[in-house]
């Protein structure tokens, strides 16, 4: 019989759950998220070879987790937890071992499931509901399972998990890579109260694992509702359910709220909350996942424009407020808010969200976008020439954004020498002046 839980500690298995979340975490627009990933990189092979000891051991300690909130405009906090990267790499290979398993391909592999999923999307999701309304639905009724992730019955889908496993030498790691434990509960407890989920209750939403247990949880849902009259399309807790007519729609709704009853679960209703939940019929535009979606029209919907109007100017915004303040102060310039990280970091926002809606069929809107956001740049580059003019040399560098030798690191193994002897001074300078002929960024200019 196979032992499960050494495949975790597999060395290959273990590198490749840290390409996983190196490149989640490298990227992040989370300073701290990302610096971290930096850090641990310096010295990837001996915490690998740790963590594997460790579990060779069978003695791995989670360490308890940061908890944050991430709030959208318009939208309650959203809790997301934050496992060291070492438990991150853990989780994540337990996850490549699970989803070695033949049984979990009914769990990921429901046709109208789309999210936590390998390559499926938000594109995948909004291509259904169209193909739906092609082939005749009139009708649909979007809503969202109320606080989802902390209210999943952890132990009971583990049941699940562990009864269909080859061996029981999971049971106990899994309990503990997905207990949620947080090092600033009394914070997180003080400022949001019973928002974090706790003990039996709940998953991290964070956890590479929770994806998993939100589609075991609600697989019942998903086959019985469309095996009925009506179709209904998952992104975890977020669904969309259409048909050929009213009364058929609004029957699948309520077969699905006793569905979910049964896992201690409810859904928003179209008559108590307007926000999270809308019927009505498709011949209208409405919104799903960021889209609004119409018959033969589909665009990002004023929420999802609004955002990365905002997220442009948050970025340019902070970086005039760093320039602004260094032109003052003179000291600690932050590099990331310097003219070239900023434009940088503008760069991947817009291409990442663009390409998030490489789907949408309005050039019009993106185009309406594209303007807003060159009107913003280009006020920004005259804020930056402003400071660029309140500085030296130096100071201008900084703020543009490429390094000073000056301000590297200062490790030396003797003490700092004073001026080369003066027979030597000549030749050191012609050598300087030759690199700088060389390299005179004028050379070659008609000078007529």
């Amino acid at each position: 019989m196979a032992d499960l839980y050494k495949k975790i500690g597999h060395p290959k298995r273990l590198y490749d759950a840290w390409q996983h979340v190196r490149a989640s975490g490298i990227n992040s627009r989370d300073f701290r998220t990302s610096n971290e990933i930096k850090i641990f990189e310096q010295n990837i092979n001996t915490h690998l070879r740790k963590i594997n000891d460790c579990l060779k051991k069978r003695n791995y300690q989670f360490e308890k987790a940061r908890g944050f909130t991430f709030t959208k405009p318009g939208k309650s906090p959203r809790p997301i937890v934050v496992a060291s990267i070492c438990d991150r790499i853990v989780q994540r290979s337990i996850l490549g071992v699970l989803n070695s398993q033949k049984f979990i391909k009914k769990y990921v592999n429901h046709p109208r499931s789309f999210g936590g999923l390998e390559n499926k999307g938000v594109r995948q999701a909004i291509e259904q509901v169209c193909l739906a309304i092609k082939n005749g639905a009139k009708y649909y009724l979007k809503s969202d399972v109320i606080e989802f992730f902390r209210n999943i019955p952890r132990k009971k889908v583990l049941d699940i998990l562990n009864s269909n496993l080859s061996d029981n030498s999971l049971v106990d790691i899994l309990d503990e890579a997905t207990t949620v434990e947080l090092k600033n509960v009394e914070l997180m407890d003080r400022l949001y109260p019973d928002l974090f989920p706790r003990h039996e209750l709940g998953v991290g939403q964070g956890f590479c694992l929770s994806p998993l247990l939100a589609n075991i949880t609600l697989l019942e849902f998903d086959t019985i509702l469309n095996a009925s009259n009506v179709i209904c399309i998952r992104y975890i807790d977020d669904f969309m359910i259409l048909g050929a007519t009213a009364e058929t729609v609004n029957g699948g709704f309520k077969k699905g709220l006793k569905i979910l009853k049964n896992f201690e679960l409810n859904a928003y209703r179209p008559d108590q909350n307007k926000d999270k939940s809308q019927f009505g019929p498709t011949k209208k535009a409405f919104d799903f996942l960021g889209c609004a979606v119409s018959p033969h029209f589909v665009h990002p919907n004023k929420k999802a424009k609004k955002r990365i109007i905002s997220k442009a100017a948050k970025i340019l915004e902070d970086s005039v407020i760093g320039m602004r303040r260094y032109s003052k102060s003179r000291k600690n310039f932050d590099d990331k808010h310097s003219f070239s990280s900023t434009i940088r970091d503008l760069h991947n926002t817009v291409r990442a969200w663009g390409n998030h809606y490489s789907f949408c069929n309005s050039d019009s809107i993106f185009n309406d976008l594209d303007k807003k956001i060159d009107s913003m740049i280009a006020k920004y580059i005259k804020a930056y020439d402003k400071y660029k003019n309140m500085l030296n040399d130096s100071e201008i560098r900084r703020i543009f954004g490429v390094h000073l030798l000056s301000d590297s690191k200062k490790d030396r193994i003797y003490p700092i020498k004073d001026k080369p002897k003066s027979h030597k001074k000549a030749n050191y300078i012609s050598e300087i002046e030759l690199l700088v002929k060389d390299y005179d960024l004028s050379a070659g200019e008609d000078k007529s």
